[in-house]
């Protein structure tokens, strides 16, 4: 299984499309900004889900996740109930993620896809109940404890560096928000002058 493309296959043009029409910004520039903002999320989870107590801080979060948010996210895009999804969805990361972390992924996002960061905060805000209740769903159906959850998201490093757009991670360097997948993403090319490596590695 692999989370980015399952979350990123439940927001499909459509909702992409409805998203943008909320927050205001084209379509193009909305699904640049979530092309980045999803594995930025997971990659922060991952880091503050392997932290001391972290994995239940955030099982426990998932616990109270409304399982029908999925099949309800695309009617509260747009209507009254869109307020109280982008501040529930911003109250969660902040507390999993801490506001530093939270504040680093919505400028980075912002600068990324060139919107303003209202916009990039609001949309993280919209993302996160999407990728909590992908989660939970995931924990729900493979019946994962704390421990379980933590080895889920350590799992799925290699698919979340990939997911990361060229020139994204740069944005976010420094912030510790990617330190959790530092070591799956694939360095910069190479220098051409590189001397020829001896004997196999």
């Amino acid at each position: 299984m692999n989370l980015v493309s399952t979350i990123m296959s439940f927001l499909a043009p459509a909702i992409i499309n409805k998203i943008a029409g909320s927050l205001g910004m084209n379509q193009g520039l909305a699904g640049k900004a979530i092309s980045a903002a999803i594995p930025a999320i997971l990659a922060a989870l991952t880091g503050a889900a392997s932290r001391s107590g972290g994995g239940s801080a955030l099982s426990n979060i998932l616990a109270k996740t409304d399982p029908g948010i999925l099949g309800n996210f695309a009617g509260m895009l747009g209507g009254a109930g869109q307020q109280n999804l982008v501040s529930g969805g911003t109250n969660i990361l902040s507390s999993l993620l801490g506001g530093s972390s939270t504040s680093a992924i919505t400028n980075a996002v912002g600068k990324f896809a060139g919107i303003d960061s209202n916009q990039s905060g609001s949309l993280l805000g919209m993302l996160a109940p999407v990728v909590m209740g992908q989660l939970a769903q995931t924990q729900k159906a493979s019946g994962l404890d704390a421990g379980g959850l933590v080895n889920l998201l350590n799992g799925q490093k290699d698919n979340i560096a990939a997911a990361m757009p060229a020139g994204f991670s740069s944005l976010l360097q420094g912030t510790g928000v990617l330190d959790s997948i530092a070591g799956n993403m694939k360095p910069a090319a190479p220098v051409a002058h590189a001397a020829p490596s001896s004997g196999g590695g």
